[in-house]
This record gives structure tokens, C-alpha cells and sequence, in this order.
């Protein structure tokens, strides 16, 4: 520094001071971040990255790996890594002998946190082996030109050739494969070509074939008109039939159905026959017998899909006694029990409340002689403000039928005792439900609980209609008073305990629920007459219960022994007995009776008091023929007489007395 100026003296002995003053860890860091200034630019790179131990790996990486992973190389020669990096290593086998890498001498002092002895030693290794390949440079060319060409290569593997051998195999194989595509394309021109004229000549056959099964079907427009005109000729049978039991004209020379009309082809045409002439049945039929006939026709429409590919067997009828007569209205539903008969299922809706009662006795007469299938009969409770959802509530009828099987079977049978009991809480719960329909607050499955005491604060409001006399009498009826069996039996079923019901509980249920049952029917028709829905005089305050039937008393199944007729002897002939009876008459052969005596001189010379009637219950009703009649109280003998004006009204007839019954109310 004597040379130097004053301020240059200074500057080098305050950066003399301040080196002086670096601990071993800044010292590094300082002299790790000045090392890539201070080198040549090709030995910068080596200060990060890592120098191989030769030249041989070098060279193999080189031209194993980095060649082969230019994105521009034949991916399909990249299969030739392997064999070049086995070259690359029987090159580099005899290489000489280099001298030992140096190491780095560092003192210790310096903590090595920066990487400074890792970069000095990765440059000197660079440095030692640049040296080495300048020494050996001849011996590196020799051994990258074996591994590139050889100059024979005859009776080694071509895998282990060297990279020129492994190109001139592969050029060989191409010249001899580029020959052969073109023969194989021709192959596979020739394979396509017979491909197909084999689909061809399949084809054609499939043809013939199928023109030969073909052939009888030319024939088939006369096979169709054969099949429709037996169908049509099977509907018209069928539709007539259905048609006579479904209607019957009250006129004389009324049209009748005539059948479909065959020369349409648009649709199904009906015809009349007015006489000798045919016309068109909406031009002369009335209103409800196109409705009978359309029905018929319906109805055999079916039985002919049925027949042939089955289906469901449910049929919907609504309102189907509309715009019919009252006589035709009891055909209609006569024919209920023959839809049954036929495999149907008919689904009848009605607001006629005589109309299902009229069916209901018609199918059970029928049942009686011919038992079938159970029907049932339900009424629907639309929605009201009180209730969200419809229901059906069975009628009383299905109640007491239960209750007659279950007494009649085993009164002690449990499942028949509840199966009772379902059908009475059921109708209870949901007529009372009904008589609550303006009620604004909604009710969510509400027990007779519930249902009575909303009945009850209605009544104690004053409230029309529930302040009339009948809701009097079915909020005081015993039946259902709080803590009344009844009323613990049915509130029991509801509150899922069902399975829990006795035939004891059943029998408490069977002895009031009629009473039950009339009250509500009371209050049903205040309510109707309240809301307009009868008019005053048909609104009765109070239901009448329906009279006790008789007891029945089954006969004996053997044949009765009959004297037969009685003729006038010679004095002094002997008596005749019971044991000279040659004929014998079983009881059974009628069909469903009844024994009735007579008591009163009510069929003049046909019978006399105390004569035993055989009365038919299923035997079809004619005029002049006898009847029992019961009413509440009492049973009488009549005559039957039927109005040819109006079949559906029926007179009982006495000599000193006619009475008038409403065939379609009764």
C-alpha cells in the first residue's frame, strides 16, 4: 500500500479491517456469492451442477438418453436405447487410467452451510477432467466412432451392432417390407373382395328365402278381410247380447240394434233396424239407448282383447244409469252379475244412492246360486277444508256381513272379530269426519275422540245445523259417551292398537254399532238438508233401524217322502200312511227358500192359516206370483203386481188393499 495514494491506502485497509472482522459463515457466504464471477464462463455452470466421475458416463448419456429424448427422434427407434448404452460401455471398457479427482482443502473453521467446498470441488473436478479428455482425445474419438459404425459386422447380433449396422438392418428389413405391403394390400383387397360377394351370395339367399316364406302371404288381403269379418260378426253376436240384457225398449216398433255398418272404414258405425229399413242408430235411437248399445258394444269390445291377448280386467263405469229409464235401470243392473260371470271386474261410480243398492241385491241373489267373487261396495268422502286427502268408508252393509260371518263361523275367532270391528271404526271416523266439511281448521287422522268433541263445541256454540235435535241425540247416545266400552273399543283400534282387540271387544262393538250408525245417519240428513242437498220433506230427523231378520233354521239335506195325490175310496178301504209313499222331493232342488206360515187369510184359496209356504229367494219375479213381504213388525202374504206402464214400480196386491213400492229406492 506505499505506492498507493492516501485514499486508496485507506479504502484497502478499511476493507482489510472489515475482511479481518467476517466471521467463518460470512466469509462463505461472501466468497460463495463472488466464485461464478471470478470463473471462465465455461466453468460457470459446473459451480451448481453435478460433474460425472468419467467421460465414459458422459458419453453414454449423451448418446443413450439425451439423443433418443429429442422430441423431433422417431419414436419407433427409441428402442434402440439399450443396445447404444451397451456399446457406449464396451467402448469405454479399456479407457486409461485417469489420475484421482482432487478434493477440496477448506479449513475447517469455514461451517460449509453455503456449499462453497461442494462448488470448489465440482469446478477442480471439471478442470481434471477437461484435462483428461484433452489428454486422451484420440482414444475418445476411436471409441465414439465404434459405437457410431464398425467396419465388419457379419456375424454379430444386430442388436449388438453398432448404431450405423443397427440403421442398415433396419433400411434392409423397410426395402424388403415396403415389397411385401404392396402384396399384402393386394391380400387384403382380394380378402375384402371375397368378404363381399359372400355377404352377397348370403343376402341373395336370405332373399330367396324369404320370398318363398312370403309367397302364401300374397294371399293375405283375403285372409284379413275373412278375420275382420269374423270379428266383426263376433262383436255383433256379442254386442246384441250384452244389448238384450242391458235394455229393453218401453214403445212398440222402437228401433234395435242392427250391428256395425261393414261399409265404413273410417270408424264404427251403428245401425238400427226400423222395420225393414237400416239407417244410421244415431238418427232415430234415443239418448239412453245409444248409451245401452255403445255399452254392449264396449263391453264385447273387450271380451274379444281379452280373449286374445288378456290385459287388465278392471272395468270403470261412471254413472252408467244415466239418461236409462227406471226399468232399464233395473236391467242394467240385473247385468252386473253377468259382467261378473264373464271374467270382468267392473268398477261402478254413482250418485244414485238406489242404483248400488239395486246392484248389490242382484249380485248377491246371483252369489246365492252361483257363488263367485266377493264384491264390495264403499262411498267416497271427498276433500273438504276439515280434511286433505278422499276416502272410501265401507258401507253398513259390508259391516254387518262381517259381523253375520264372524257370529256365524266362530264368535271366538279373533281374526274375524277384528276384521269386523276395521269396517265400523272406519265408517264411524270418516261420516263423522264429513259432518265436520266446513270446519277451517284442518284435522290430520283424527280419533271419534277428536271428531265428537269437535261435534260437541260446534253444538255448545250453537252452530247450525249441529244444534238440531239429531246431534243432540248422538252426542248423548250411551254408545259414545267418554269411558263408554264402545267408545274405548273403537278408540283402541285407532290408536294402533288393533291387534290388541278381543272378541269381548268385538261383541260390545257388535251390539251398538247399529245404533252408532242410525244416529249418524240422522245427523247426515239434518246436515244435507242444511246444505241443501234434500229437499225439506226427504230429510227425515232421525233414521228408522232396519227391522231383525228372521231366524234361520237349516233343513235337513235327505229327500222327503210326498204321498202325492189324494183321490176318494170305497167305504172301508184302509187308511193312507207315510209308509205307502212311493215319491220322494228334495228341497234342495229348488234353489234358495225360505218356510214361511201362513197366519192369516190373506191368499184366499191358494193357502189357508196355518199352511207352510216354500218361498224362492232367487227365482225370477213375475206378475201374479205370490210374495212374502216383511216390514218392521210384521210379515205378510201378497200377490205381486208389476206395472206394464212403468217396470220399475211394483204393486203388492190384496184384495181390500194395494201397496206401492219404488222398485228402484227399495
Amino acid at each position: 500500500m506505499l505506492d498507493q495514494a492516501v485514499a486508496d491506502a485507506l479504502e484497502e485497509a478499511r476493507k482489510a479491517d472489515s475482511a479481518l472482522l467476517k466471521t467463518g459463515a460470512e466469509w462463505e457466504r461472501d466468497a460463495m456469492r463472488g466464485l461464478r464471477g471470478q470463473l471462465p464462463a465455461s466453468l460457470q455452470p459446473f459451480v451448481s451442477d453435478d460433474v460425472p466421475d468419467d467421460l465414459a458416463t458422459v458419453y453414454k448419456a449423451a448418446l443413450s438418453k439425451e439423443v433418443f429424448e429429442q422430441p423431433d427422434f422417431p419414436p419407433v427407434l427409441r428402442k434402440m436405447a439399450p443396445g447404444v448404452a451397451e456399446l457406449c460401455r464396451i467402448a469405454w471398457a479399456n479407457a486409461p487410467v485417469r489420475v484421482p479427482l482432487p478434493s477440496t482443502a477448506i479449513p475447517q473453521q469455514i461451517p460449509g452451510a453455503e456449499g462453497l467446498r461442494g462448488a470448489i470441488q465440482k469446478v477442480r473436478r471439471a478442470i481434471r477432467l477437461a484435462r483428461y479428455r484433452a489428454a486422451n482425445t484420440e482414444f475418445a474419438r476411436s471409441a465414439l466412432t465404434s459405437v457410431l459404425r464398425s467396419p465388419a459386422e457379419t456375424d454379430v447380433p444386430a442388436s449388438q451392432r453398432a448404431v450405423a449396422g443397427q440403421l442398415s438392418v433396419l433400411n434392409t428389413y423397410l426395402e424388403a417390407a415396403t415389397a411385401f405391403a404392396g402384396v399384402r394390400r393386394q391380400l387384403g383387397q382380394f380378402k375384402l373382395t371375397c368378404e363381399k360377394w359372400k355377404a352377397a351370395c348370403e343376402r341373395i339367399e336370405k332373399l330367396a328365402r324369404a320370398a318363398k316364406a312370403a309367397e302364401p302371404f300374397t294371399r293375405f288381403p283375403a285372409l284379413v278381410h275373412d278375420q275382420v269379418a269374423g270379428l266383426i260378426l263376433d262383436l255383433d253376436s256379442q254386442a246384441t247380447a250384452w244389448s238384450q240384457r242391458m235394455y229393453k225398449a218401453q214403445f212398440l216398433q222402437a228401433p234395435v240394434y242392427a250391428g256395425l255398418d261393414p261399409a265404413k272404414s273410417d270408424g264404427f258405425t251403428f245401425l238400427a233396424a226400423q222395420g225393414k229399413h237400416l239407417v244410421e242408430a244415431h238418427h232415430v235411437m234415443n239418448a239412453s239407448a245409444l248409451r245401452a248399445y255403445l255399452s254392449a258394444f264396449v263391453l264385447a269390445l273387450w271380451q274379444q282383447v281379452w280373449a286374445r291377448f288378456g290385459g287388465i280386467s278392471t272395468i270403470l263405469m261412471d254413472d252408467p244409469q244415466d239418461l236409462l229409464d227406471p226399468g232399464n235401470v233395473a236391467n242394467l243392473a240385473a247385468t252386473v252379475p253377468h259382467l261378473i260371470a264373464a271374467d270382468m271386474s267392473p268398477l261402478i261410480v254413482s250418485n244414485d244412492f238406489g242404483f248400488i243398492p239395486t246392484i248389490e241385491a242382484f249380485v248377491s241373489a246371483h252369489n246365492t246360486t252361483t257363488p263367485g267373487r266377493r264384491t264390495e261396495v264403499g262411498e267416497f268422502s271427498a276433500i273438504s277444508t276439515s280434511k286433505c286427502t278422499v276416502s272410501l268408508a265401507p258401507v253398513a252393509d259390508e259391516a254387518r256381513l262381517r259381523g253375520e260371518h264372524w257370529q256365524k263361523t266362530d264368535p271366538n275367532d279373533v281374526t274375524l272379530a277384528r276384521a269386523f270391528v276395521h269396517p265400523v271404526r272406519v265408517r264411524i271416523e270418516i261420516k263423522l269426519w264429513d259432518l265436520l266439511a266446513s270446519d277451517p281448521a284442518v284435522l290430520k287422522d283424527p280419533t271419534l275422540n277428536d271428531l265428537l268433541g269437535k261435534i260437541a263445541n260446534a253444538r255448545n256454540r250453537g252452530e247450525r245445523p249441529f244444534n238440531e235435535e239429531p246431534f243432540r241425540k248422538l252426542i248423548e247416545l250411551p254408545a259414545l259417551k267418554a269411558g263408554a266400552p264402545f267408545r274405548d273399543a273403537i278408540n283402541k283400534a285407532h290408536h294402533g292398537k288393533a291387534d290388541r282387540l278381543t272378541p269381548v271387544d268385538a261383541d260390545i262393538v257388535r251390539q251398538d254399532y247399529e245404533d252408532v250408525f242410525a244416529a249418524i245417519d240422522a245427523c247426515w240428513l239434518a246436515y244435507a238438508r242444511f246444505m241443501g242437498r234434500l229437499p225439506p220433506e226427504q230429510a227425515l230427523a232421525e233414521a228408522t233401524k232396519a227391522p231383525a231378520e228372521p231366524n234361520v233354521v237349516p233343513l235337513q239335506a235327505k229327500p222327503i217322502s210326498v204321498l202325492g195325490r189324494l183321490a176318494a175310496h170305497e167305504v172301508g178301504a184302509p187308511l193312507t200312511n207315510i209308509e205307502d209313499a212311493k215319491d220322494q222331493f228334495d228341497l234342495g232342488s229348488l234353489g234358495d227358500i225360505s218356510l214361511f206360515t201362513l197366519r192369516a187369510p190373506t191368499l184366499g184359496l191358494v193357502a189357508f192359516p196355518g199352511q207352510t209356504l216354500i218361498v224362492s229367494l232367487t227365482a225370477e219375479v213375475r206378475n201374479g206370483d205370490l210374495a212374502i213381504v216383511q216390514t218392521p213388525g210384521k210379515t205378510y202374504a201378497r200377490r205381486i203386481g208389476i206395472d206394464k206402464a212403468d217396470l220399475s214400480r211394483i204393486v203388492l196386491v190384496r184384495i181390500s188393499r194395494i201397496v206401492s213400492i219404488d222398485f228402484a229406492r227399495s
